[in-house]
C-alpha cells in the first residue's frame, strides 16, 4: 500500500511539474526571457496599474518584434541628473526622454545619444509620420539624435479664464485679443469676489502677447531676446526692448491696484490654489482642447482665449523628444520600437487610456471612455504621437486633426534648427542673469519700473550685455547667410 501512495504522490508531482512547465512556456509572465529586453527611462511617477499595461505592451511587442519592454520612470525633479548620471556611469539603457526638463542639445554636445540618421534608413514608416519641418527642428549641425514626440509644436499663448466667474459676471471674452484686455475683468473680481486672486501672472512679463502682432520671440540669454520682427532677426537686450518695458509698467499697475496677490513675492507654489479655483485667469500655452486638459488636471471649468498667432520657434521641435543612449546594445532594436509606437496605435492608447474593459470603454472607433472607478492614466506625450490616440466625448473628434493644421499653419522660424554656440560669451550670460535675478520684481509687478529701470540697465551694461547680444546677431547673420 505504501508503494501505491508513493507512486500516485510522485504521479501528481510529475503532473503538477508540467503544467507549470507549459504554462511558462504559454507565457503568462509580463516578461518572456526569450526575448531580448529593451530599457526606456520616462520622467514621472509610476502607477500600480502601470504594470498590467507593461504586460500588455509586451505582448505586442513579442509578437512584432520578438522583444519586451520595460518602462523606468524618474521623478520630474530629479530626471535630467538622474537619467544623465545613468548614461555617464554607463548603464546600458536603450531609449529615454530628451526635451525641455533635460536639454536635448546639451546631451547632443556632451556624447550621450546616439546619431541615429542611418538607423532611420530601416524605419521608412516612422521617417514618413514625422512631418519634415520636426525632422528639420531635431538636426543638431546636420545630424538626428533623437525623434520628436509628435504633439503641439506651434507656440501660442492663451489667457485661460475661471468658467463660473466669466458666467456669473456676463463677461464677453471675445473681447480678448490681447492680454490687456483682460483689465476690466480683473477689476469686477477685485470689486466683488474678496476670496479670488483677480490674475496669476505665471509668465510674468513673457505673457504679454497680441493677435495682432507679427513679432515673435524665438529665445533669449543673459537678458538677451532673439526677435523675429515681421521676418526681419535681431538680437535685442531687454533694457532696450520696448515691449517688455511696457510689460512691466502694467504689470506694476495691476500690483498697485490690487489685481495680482499682494504676497507673490514670497509665493513659491501655486497649484492648490488653481485647483481650489482661487483664480480669475492666468496664462497658458494655447492648443486643441486645453480647456478639456485643464478640467481633467483641476476638475474645473475653463475658457482658452488664444491671444498670439501660433509660431514655431528655433528650438520648439526639441521641447518633447525621444533618444537612444549612446551605451544602448540594441540601437536597431530600438529604432523599430519607436517605428511601432509612432505609427500602429496601440501602444500609445494603452500608455493614454490603460486596458480596454478595465480602464475605459469604447464607444465608436474612436472615442472612449474613462471608467471612473479605475482610471488609468499618463502623459503620453513624453513618449511618441500624440495624433493616433483615441479621443474622448469631451473633446473634439478631430482634435488631432485641428492640432496637426495647428502646427502646419503656424508660421516657421528661419532659425528652425539653429543652435546657439555659448562658449564666446558664458561668462557675460553668467553675469547677467545674475543681475537679472535681483530684479525679479519686473515679473511681479512689485516695483515701480522708473524706480529700478536704469540702474539695471546700467549694471547689465557694466556685465557685458552688449557683447552677448553682438555675438548673438553675429552667429545668426551668418547661419542665415550659410542656409
Amino acid at each position: 500500500m505504501v508503494k501505491d501512495y508513493l507512486h500516485k504522490v510522485k504521479r501528481r508531482i510529475s503532473v503538477l511539474l508540467t503544467v507549470i512547465v507549459l504554462f511558462n512556456l504559454i507565457g503568462c509572465n509580463s516578461v518572456n526571457t526569450n526575448h531580448k529586453t529593451l530599457k526606456w527611462i520616462i520622467p514621472g511617477e509610476q502607477t500600480e496599474s502601470f504594470y498590467r499595461v507593461n504586460e500588455e505592451i509586451n505582448n505586442i511587442t513579442n509578437k512584432k518584434l520578438d522583444i519586451n519592454v520595460n518602462f523606468e520612470f524618474i521623478r520630474y525633479e530629479e530626471y535630467a541628473n538622474l537619467v544623465n548620471a545613468k548614461i555617464e556611469s554607463g548603464e546600458k539603457f536603450d531609449l529615454c526622454f530628451t526635451g525641455y526638463l533635460d536639454s536635448y542639445q546639451a546631451k547632443v554636445i556632451n556624447n550621450k545619444l546616439l546619431p541615429i540618421d542611418d538607423l532611420l534608413q530601416t524605419t521608412p514608416k516612422l521617417k514618413e509620420t514625422i512631418p519634415e519641418y520636426a525632422w528639420e527642428g531635431a538636426k543638431y549641425k546636420g545630424n538626428i539624435y533623437a525623434v520628436p514626440n509628435i504633439q503641439i509644436a506651434a507656440r501660442s499663448t492663451a489667457l485661460v479664464f475661471n468658467k463660473e466667474l466669466v458666467d456669473k459676471y456676463g463677461f464677453d471674452i471675445s473681447t480678448i485679443t490681447k492680454t490687456e484686455d483682460v483689465e476690466p475683468f480683473l477689476k469686477i473680481l477685485k470689486e466683488n469676489e474678496p476670496d479670488v486672486f483677480p490674475i496669476r501672472i505665471n509668465w510674468g512679463i513673457e505673457g504679454f502677447q497680441s493677435m495682432d502682432s507679427d513679432c515673435f520671440r524665438e529665445f533669449n540669454y543673459g537678458g538677451v531676446y532673439i526677435v523675429n520682427n515681421g521676418g526681419r532677426i535681431e538680437a535685442i537686450s531687454i533694457d532696450e526692448y520696448e515691449k517688455i518695458r511696457n510689460a512691466a509698467d502694467v504689470l506694476y499697475r495691476w500690483y498697485e491696484n490690487g489685481y495680482i496677490r499682494s504676497d507673490i513675492a514670497m509665493t513659491i507654489n501655486e497649484e492648490e490654489e488653481l485647483k481650489d479655483g482661487k483664480f480669475g485667469v492666468w496664462f497658458e500655452t494655447y492648443k486643441p482642447g486645453v480647456e478639456y486638459q485643464r478640467k481633467m488636471m483641476t476638475g474645473n471649468d475653463v475658457y482658452a482665449v488664444q491671444i498670439s498667432k501660433q509660431y514655431m520657434a528655433a528650438n520648439d521641435v526639441q521641447g518633447a523628444m525621444t533618444g537612444i543612449n549612446k551605451n544602448s546594445e540594441n540601437p536597431e532594436e530600438a529604432i523599430k520600437l519607436l517605428e511601432l509606437v509612432n505609427t500602429e496605435p496601440e501602444i500609445l492608447n494603452l500608455l493614454t487610456y490603460g486596458i480596454e474593459g478595465e480602464n475605459y470603454k469604447k464607444l465608436s472607433d474612436n472615442v472612449v471612455e474613462r471608467n471612473k472607478e479605475n482610471t488609468f492614466y499618463s502623459a503620453t506625450w513624453l513618449f511618441g504621437n500624440q495624433f493616433i490616440i483615441y479621443t474622448e466625448p469631451q473633446q473634439s473628434e478631430d482634435i488631432w486633426e485641428k492640432t496637426k493644421e495647428m502646427n502646419d499653419s503656424a508660421v516657421k522660424s528661419p532659425l528652425i534648427n539653429f543652435t546657439p554656440d555659448l562658449s564666446p560669451i558664458k561668462t557675460e550670460i553668467a553675469r547677467c542673469n545674475e543681475i537679472l535675478s535681483k530684479y525679479s520684481c519686473m515679473h511681479y509687478g512689485t516695483e515701480n519700473p522708473e524706480n529700478y529701470w536704469d540702474i539695471m540697465s546700467s549694471e547689465l551694461r557694466e556685465a557685458g550685455i552688449e557683447t552677448i547680444k553682438q555675438e548673438f546677431q553675429r552667429q545668426i547673420d551668418d547661419y542665415l547667410n550659410n542656409n
